[in-house]
This record gives C-alpha cells, sequence and structure tokens, in this order.
C-alpha cells in the first residue's frame, strides 16, 4: 500500500464447538458422580441407586428384564422390589463444573422410568455447589420399555454463567415402580469468540474482530488470535503489509 493509505483487516473463525462438562456411562463404576439413599421400608438398602448388568433380569414379585442397549453396565432404582410399606428417596448427583463463558448447555439420557406418581422423577440442577437445587425437569409419564431405553433431552441454558454446577437425578416417592438410566451427558457450547489483534513493529492493538481504517507507516505484520470464553484459542493467523 502506498504511505499515507489505510487497510481494512479481517479475521473469522468456525463457531466454537460444543464441550462435555460431565458425563457417566457406568462402564467403569460412578467415578465422581455419587449416590445417596436416603430411602425408607423394610430393605431400603435394594431400592436405591444400584449398578446392573445388561440384560439383568429382576426378582420382583413380576420379573422384569431390563436392557439399556448400551455397553454393558447401566444404573437401576427399583422401589418396587422393597415392597409395601417402601419409601424410595434415591439420589444420583454430578461433580462439580464451571458454566462460566457458556451460551447454552443441555443434559442427554437414555433411560427407561415407569411412571408412578406424577412428580417423583425429576432432573435437577444446582448452581452453587449442591447447597440449593432447582428443578429443570419433571418427568409426567412412562417413558421407554425394559429393553428399549429412549434417549430424552433437558435444556439447561437457564444454569449457565456459573462457577460451581451440578446437576442430579431425583427419585422420590413411597412404594414405586423403577427408573434405570444410562449415558448421561451434560454439554455446553462456548459463547463467541473473542479477538485480539497485535502488530511487529509493535505499536496496533485491536479486540475489533474486523479492523478499519488501519494506517500502518512502515512494512507491518499483523497478527490476529480468537478465544473462546473456555480459554481455548485458534492458531495465530498474521498477514504482512508492505508501505
Amino acid at each position: 500500500v502506498c504511505l499515507g493509505s489505510t487497510i481494512d483487516l479481517t479475521a473469522s473463525a468456525d463457531a466454537p464447538l460444543p464441550i462435555v462438562l460431565a458425563s457417566q456411562n457406568f462402564e467403569n463404576g460412578l467415578g465422581s458422580w455419587t449416590t445417596t439413599n436416603n430411602s425408607g421400608g423394610s430393605t431400603p438398602t435394594i431400592v436405591g441407586w444400584e449398578i446392573k448388568t445388561n440384560p439383568f433380569t429382576s426378582a420382583n414379585s413380576t420379573p422384569v428384564t431390563f436392557n439399556s442397549g448400551s455397553g454393558t453396565s447401566f444404573l437401576l432404582s427399583n422401589p418396587d422390589l422393597g415392597g409395601s410399606g417402601t419409601s424410595v428417596n434415591a439420589l444420583l448427583t454430578s461433580p462439580t463444573f464451571s458454566t462460566v463463558g457458556m451460551s447454552s448447555m443441555s443434559l442427554s439420557l437414555k433411560h427407561y422410568y415407569r411412571l408412578f406418581t406424577s412428580g417423583e422423577a425429576t432432573i435437577e440442577v444446582s448452581t452453587d455447589g449442591g447447597t440449593n437445587w432447582t428443578v429443570a425437569k419433571t418427568y409426567l409419564a412412562t417413558a421407554g420399555t425394559p429393553a428399549a431405553f429412549v434417549t430424552d433431552n433437558t435444556n439447561l441454558d437457564a444454569f449457565v454463567g456459573f462457577a460451581n454446577v451440578q446437576v442430579r437425578i431425583s427419585y422420590i416417592d413411597g412404594w414405586s415402580w423403577y427408573w434405570a438410566v444410562d449415558d448421561i451427558s451434560v454439554t455446553a457450547t462456548p459463547s463467541s469468540y473473542a479477538y485480539s489483534w497485535t502488530s511487529s513493529p509493535s505499536g496496533f492493538t485491536s479486540s475489533v474482530q474486523n479492523p478499519t481504517g488501519v494506517a500502518p507507516t512502515v512494512n507491518t505484520t499483523y497478527t490476529v488470535v480468537a478465544t473462546a470464553a473456555n480459554g481455548c484459542s485458534t492458531p495465530a493467523s498474521t498477514v504482512e503489509v508492505v508501505v
């Protein structure tokens, strides 16, 4: 370019890809997920969440054969097995993760759930490390069958932007039926990139994606880096302008 002329710089990057914040398929135990069993009745220990091997036939008065159709293992809470007087209170809780810098989030799982009472089976989210919980979804109908688990998705966009997030699967009622789950995944999409321009020789910086009216006075190399909100950056791109 001629001395005194101006140029426009442009940059672009592919949209940030979704990332997995927490997941569990029970192939190697619970990992960093935890179960809590506050169930009641004469045999509460058999009511809480337990890892089972596909296919699994229960010892209920009417046996049920469960098969998630994915891998070798799944998780089952079976309050029907507890008999009359049972009260199920079974929780499965994720480790803590951050949703700061995310623009959207969802939870997916495969499950077979047999409804007994509306409101007994919920997906809940905490944004303060487990002190308080908000119900994100309540299951209101039977879903899937014992040998044909179905995939279900829950929108969790309301819970992005927090540093200490957890999700949990909550099954709380009296003498109920059963709930089997597998392949849980919490995914989120980072917010748009932030752009950072520099120059060599130094003297020019910009956080605008496409700076305009730039006026180099000597041969100059301009460098731009795009950084997602989760800290991941693209490789540096450069352009040389000869004056």
